[in-house]
């Protein structure tokens, strides 16, 4: 066996095993996410768990290492096979400890509480896997340096590993949308195991030791010794101040990238590629310039690097708009375009981090401090740098001025790495271009609006946006808006709705609070107790300026700042109606909450007859997604009913509206029945009857325009949505491309499977109002309305307006396209009134009982239009 073949063989394996580890740290990070919950101290005190006994293990695998020194093969492979089997065994393990997580956690714990669970359960939990990870580097260089020729592998090793990590990053999702969390593990367990037994395979193979494991040989040029105090004060500070950089760059881009599942995947890949290709490049390029090479140069590169990064996050937006035009507009062109951001932002730091630490692990190594040790430092350095650089710093400071402290940290590295204090030449050049630094927080403005507040938080920035007309919008991290006072009616009717199908409901749950204006609304109905919750602090702290749309009293509303999934599990109330939001379900983490779990632990919560109501947002979907989130919502309410939450194609929503059981006997509902006695009864409030007046919710009539002939067992989903296997997660990004796709697409799919359900039986409970003949002819007429809009928006204004008369023709009880024909008509009657005459003369001889259009030939028309 060659020395290349020799020295390859154990590389590749590294490289495999990298994939792995990686490709498990993002799989158990979102299995825990699911039980101890998104908010931001159970998701750092995860990363910290990771960190934490990833370090314990590196820190004893100098020992471990001395003690198989004659057999440093099989303790590799030793500590990959406790690798595979505790990733293999984490499949049952995560769940039984996120059931008791949850216990500990309780309903609203301190933040401390809750990060100390959120630490300790998964640190226990994955602490014999992840110590094994950590112990491995040391134990393959304790191998591979034994068959090299001057026994520097450290650069060499760490490259491979992180490669593979890179590897991992790019290809554990497309394994996870596939087979699922559960068999992804089994994947890369087996694949741990296959590890360990190529490392057994090569301790028993034709490889010898060739080099003394206490000797340094190597090209001649002696390498620099550091005291222990300044080895771990520099490997300690390079991993704070390393991983302190890729959380901000990470925050940053938030604000301008898709921000889904895929995003982070990339935004990971990159910077770990630029860390192996930088402990490549750390031996040859200090073997031919030396200067190069020395740790104050590397240093002092990262705070330059510092401020390159800022700057590319400066320019992020019109780059990644850029790249966006040029490269297309599809799923493949999001993601591509993402990856050249983040590699302009992060690559030429990543590189440097990658040739700084392979530098100062051969140190270590060569100094008899202990490779392990080395990387212990370094990882507990990366442990803290997330609650430092993300949760003390960059709320308290801002991206920019947080950047400027990562670099000021690295030049003081670089001004005491080897008493060469020549390096303090990059203070100026850096203080000018920190000082130039254009603001990081690149709100993005659209035409007319202004900034009316900014609250930054430690996962999210949140924006309210006012026009010159003086309306206001939340906006979460540029890209999602949560509501605002323009769209404030049909925030009004997610809660109205919901609850008018209720006989008479006395508690009401919102997960998903936004502005607050739809839980404000649902106040309206006598003797209704109002919880809402909402996962991003910065939300709640906003909300004062969208009143007094959302104002409610005290005493009827509270309001809780909570992860929904974690809190439908922790609380004992039972809810007789429960909201969910409008969730954006390209949205990383949003996935989650169109699960089957979370909708029968919702289930749970309700009281015997509760409504659940889950608002869609059809816009942002595309036919097949639609398809999994009803089949998944379907399995868990059998009886559904489906009701759009307004006639509106430029953002259509539908709302899933599930009962746990019938009603109670004896009481009506109009989830059950078109009845106007039972619907004058349960609007006899004067304060709740004018709000649905003006809400067009007054009239039985206008509420039964708005139900979809459809129930959900009426076609077959090609999967349920599970905790196991989040679907949506994976299947709603690839929906929003191309973004020039009508809006409303999804929305005519739906209006297709109605009129197929209506040729054959119809299911729903027959109307004591009204005839089924009249019902079905009001559904029609509203579809035709939907046509029109539809002809409207392609530019065929004939077509369209044929559409409205037909409309109006159907339904004497649907007159939302008379009235819109109207409309037209009035607006016409100045440029066209031939054509505004003939629309209104048919409209008066499709309803010659309503009035309007032929008061208005009278009024327009009689003087200006010779008769006809």
């Amino acid at each position: 066996m060659t020395a290349r073949v020799s020295l390859g063989l154990p590389h590749a394996v590294f490289v495999v095993s990298g994939a792995c580890g990686l490709g498990c740290q993002v799989i158990w990070t979102r299995m825990f996410g699911l039980g101890l919950g998104q908010e931001m101290p159970a998701v750092l005190a995860v990363v910290a768990a990771f960190f934490g006994g990833f370090a314990l293990g590196a820190r004893v695998s100098d020992s471990l290492a001395s003690r198989a020194r004659t057999r440093p093969a099989w303790l590799y492979a030793v500590l990959e096979l406790i690798i595979g089997l505790w990733v293999l065994a984490s499949t049952g393990v995560i769940p039984a400890a996120n059931r008791l997580a949850l216990d500990w956690i309780g309903l609203e714990p301190s933040g401390l509480r809750h990060a100390a669970v959120a630490f300790g359960v998964p640190f226990l939990a994955l602490l014999p896997a992840t110590a094994a990870m950590g112990a491995t580097l040391a134990a393959m260089e304790d191998f591979v340096r034994g068959c090299s020729a001057d026994g520097r592998v450290v650069g060499s090793l760490y490259a491979a590993n992180t490669l593979g990590a890179a590897l991992g990053a790019l290809t554990v999702l497309e394994l996870a949308a596939r087979l699922g969390f559960t068999h992804t593990l089994l994947v890369l367990g087996v694949l741990n195991l296959g590890c360990a037994g190529a490392a057994a395979l090569l301790g028993r193979s034709t490889l010898r030791r060739s080099f003394s494991p206490n000797v340094v040989q190597g090209s001649g040029r002696a390498t620099p010794m550091l005291a222990p105090a300044k080895l771990r004060l520099l490997l300690w500070g390079t991993g704070l101040l390393g991983i302190g950089l890729e959380v901000l760059g990470v925050r940053v881009l938030k604000l301008v990238l898709e921000d889904t599942v895929y995003t982070f995947a990339s935004l990971l890949a990159v910077y770990l590629l630029g860390t192996a290709l930088g402990a490549v490049a750390a031996k040859r390029c200090s073997a031919r310039w030396p200067a190069a090479g020395r740790l104050d140069t590397l240093l002092a590169g990262l705070a330059v690097a510092c401020a390159l990064s800022g700057w590319a996050m400066a320019g992020s937006p019109d780059m990644h708009a850029t790249l966006r035009r040029a490269l297309g507009d599809s799923f493949a062109a999001a993601v591509l375009s993402e990856a050249l951001v983040a590699a302009v932002v992060f690559l030429p730091s990543s590189l440097l981090m990658g040739a700084t630490f392979a530098s100062l692990a051969q140190t270590a190594r060569d100094a008899g401090f202990g490779l392990g040790r080395a990387l212990a430092w370094n990882t507990l350095g990366g442990a803290l740098a997330p609650v430092l650089s993300g949760v003390l710093i960059f709320p308290l400071l801002g991206a920019k001025w947080t950047l400027t402290a990562l670099a000021a940290g690295y030049c003081t590295l670089a001004l005491g790495a080897t008493r060469r204090w020549h390096a303090g030449w990059v203070l100026t050049p850096l203080a000018v271009a920190f000082g130039f630094l254009p603001d990081l927080r690149l709100v993005q403005l659209r035409s007319g609006e202004s900034l009316r507040a900014w609250c930054e938080g430690v996962s999210d920035s949140v924006a309210v946006m006012e026009t010159a007309e003086g309306h206001r919008t939340l906006r979460v991290n540029n890209r999602f808006t949560m509501g605002g006072t323009a769209s404030a009616n049909a925030e009004r009717r997610q809660a109205h709705i919901p609850l008018l199908l209720h006989p008479g409901p006395g508690r009401a749950l919102f997960l998903g609070s936004g502005t607050g204006i739809t839980a404000a609304a649902a106040v309206a109905h006598p003797d209704l107790w109002v919880e809402s919750v909402e996962l991003v602090p910065e939300i709640v702290a906003v909300m004062p300026e969208f009143a007094p749309a959302n104002t409610a009293p005290p005493d009827r509303l509270r309001q809780f700042v909570a992860d929904a999934r974690r809190f439908v599990r922790a609380t004992t109330n039972r809810y007789d109606v429960i909201v969910a939001d409008l969730f954006h379900p390209a949205r990383d983490g949003s996935g989650a909450l169109y699960t089957r779990e979370h909708y029968q632990a919702i289930r749970d919560r309700l009281a015997p007859g509760g409504l659940f109501c889950q608002w869609v947002p059809l816009y942002q979907l595309d036919e097949r997604t639609l398809r999994v989130i009803l089949g998944t919502f379907h399995a868990v309410f059998p009886e559904t009913r489906l009701w759009l939450l307004r006639l509106n194609l430029e953002t259509p929503v539908v709302g899933l509206i599930g009962r746990t059981a019938a009603g109670v006997a004896g009481v009506g509902s109009l989830f059950d029945n078109w009845d106007g006695e039972l619907f004058a009864r349960r609007v006899n409030r004067g304060e709740l009857r004018e709000m649905l007046r003006e809400l067009g919710l007054g009239e039985p009539s206008q509420l039964v325009s708005l139900s979809v002939s459809l129930t959900p067992d009426q076609f077959p989903a090609e999967v349920t949505a599970t905790d196991n296997r989040p679907v949506v997660t994976f299947l709603a990004p690839r929906a929003a491309f191309p973004e020039a796709s009508k809006p409303y697409a999804t929305l005519f799919e739906l209006l297709k499977w109605t009129r197929a359900k209506r040729r054959g039986a119809n299911d729903r409970p027959e109307p004591s109002a009204a005839s089924a003949e009249r019902l079905q002819s009001i559904l029609v007429a509203r579809d035709r309305y939907l046509w029109a809009l539809r002809l409207e928006a392609e530019g065929r204004p004939n077509e369209a307006r044929e559409a409205l008369v037909e409309s109006a023709r159907l339904s004497a009880d649907f007159t939302t396209g008379y009235a819109h024909a109207i409309t037209l008509a009035v607006q016409m009657s100045r440029d066209n009134p031939l054509q505004a005459r003939q629309l209104l003369e048919r409209l008066a001889a499709a309803r010659p009982e309503l009035p309007v259009a032929r008061s208005l030939l009278e009024r327009l028309f009689t003087e200006t239009l010779p008769a006809p």
